[in-house]
């Protein structure tokens, strides 16, 4: 499944670059720092406020032209999970270039919490040699590195940087108190992108691949066990083929190994409703809760808008709303988001597209009998409306339509269950079904 999603993805990504991902891609809260050339200090707020993110300097002045500047940065410092840390849990960057740390890791009680005084001295040391990676596979790995890591220039700049950190962290912890920062401190130095970009490579070498134990060198290529989709470690067992030479379900080469991890970071930042990345010709549905996991996928040779037949509503009852102090008016339909949107409204209650990929729970929206209809008809929706595949869309018109207009009466939503009926009465018919007689079955 994944080589099928990669297809896609590589072209868009051949034609794009990086800027497939940073397009859409989103700052955490904080407290942003840059350090210019001359070492002064520039500082800006990252706040998410009504579910919208604001980035802004410290007094306030918007500063969206500065953003993509960091978000760049940004994005070659993460560190790719918690497990991959390259020094210390606490410190989050994974080039000497910038710094990540937690506001609370400075003025937390629990010393758990506190970063060590000699903390960022280490994590600077580690990324200057790279040596406290001495696995037999990493030092293969960073052979690759080795006249850029000894480089000279790069050492030198490295250190200016550690003194810089080393005098100021304290005067900038205490901007993050006056700003009120609860979430991060994040510290860039100006440098060209290039070199940031050349740095992450380093770190992604030996971290993404799952395990590096798995690892295979054949002539000049690695190939590994890759990280995205999988998980396979002495807790985790069970993946592992015992029968065979290679534990490792299946291996990919750390190029692919890496376009995977960029998918998996474009699919994250996706600014989309429900979960639900529509994206041209794919379908994926994914879940971040715990790890990057695409949970179904489908390839989709068209994309439907405007419907072929257009659907005439018919208000066959003649519901009369007391509100308008009128009958319910016929109606065209003649696009598919627009039957999606009637559908969620008029028999789902507007239950519905929010609740394609969640879990559903009884609540004062969701009745149990409705939580039921949802759990038994939502996936023959999600087949049309977002993989536009009509097969099971009208047996579930046909089986479940009474019920949700007996539901509405349950509910004492009168009007709605006659809107129900019209809407079931007239899909019928649009599909072809003799409908006379229909409603004395209800």
């Amino acid at each position: 499944m994944i080589y099928d999603i990669l297809e896609v993805f590589q072209k868009k990504y051949e034609k794009n670059g990086d800027k497939l991902i940073l397009d859409n891609y989103t700052l955490k809260d904080g407290l942003y720092v840059k350090i210019n050339k001359d070492n002064s200090i520039e500082y800006y707020m990252s706040e998410t406020i009504k579910k919208e993110k604001v980035f802004k300097t410290i007094d306030g002045t918007n500063a969206k032209n500065d953003v993509d500047w960091f978000k760049s940065r940004d994005y070659y410092s993460e560190w790719l999970n918690a497990n991959k840390m390259f020094y210390d849990k606490k410190i989050h960057n994974v080039n000497y270039l910038s710094l990540f740390v937690k506001i609370d890791s400075f003025i937390s009680s629990d010393t758990k919490k506190l970063i060590g005084k000699d903390a960022f001295k280490y994590h600077y040391k580690a990324l200057c040699d790279y040596k406290k990676f001495t696995k037999p596979k990493e030092k293969d790995i960073l052979k690759n590195y080795s006249k850029y890591l000894s480089n000279r220039g790069r050492k030198k700049d490295l250190i200016k940087k550690y003194k810089f950190i080393k005098s100021n962290i304290l005067n900038i912890v205490e901007v993050a108190k006056e700003q009120n920062v609860t979430n991060y401190i994040k510290i860039f130095f100006d440098e060209d992108i290039e070199v940031y970009k050349k740095e992450s490579e380093i770190y992604y070498s030996i971290k993404i691949f799952n395990d590096i134990g798995h690892s295979k060198k054949t002539e000049d290529l690695i190939y590994g066990l890759s990280d995205s989709n999988m998980g396979l470690n002495s807790k985790k067992p069970y993946l592992g083929q015992k029968t065979r030479k290679v534990e490792a379900p299946f291996i990919l080469l750390d190029s692919n190994a890496l376009l995977i991890k960029k998918f998996f970071d474009w699919l994250k930042f996706q600014q989309l409703i429900n979960k639900n990345p529509l994206v041209e010709e794919l379908f994926i549905d994914r879940n971040f809760k715990e790890k990057d996991l695409v949970i179904d996928f489908d390839y989709l040779p068209i994309k439907i808008e405007k419907l072929t037949n257009k659907i005439e509503v018919i208000n066959y009852l003649k519901a009369y709303d007391y509100k308008s102090k009128n009958f319910i008016e016929d109606y065209i339909i003649e696009e598919l988001f627009i039957l999606e949107d009637k559908i969620d409204e008029i028999f789902y209650n507007k239950q519905l597209k929010h609740n394609y990929f969640n879990d559903i729970k009884v609540s004062q929206y969701i009745s149990k009998n409705l939580q039921t209809l949802l759990y038994e008809t939502k996936f023959s929706m999600i087949n049309y409306f977002k993989k536009y595949d009509s097969r099971g869309f009208y047996q579930v018109i046909k089986k479940y339509g009474s019920d949700f207009i007996v539901e509405h009466l349950r509910q004492n939503r009168e009007l709605k269950a006659k809107e129900s009926l019209n809407l079931k009465l007239s899909l019928l018919k649009h599909k072809g079904e003799n409908i006379i007689g229909k409603s004395d079955q209800i």
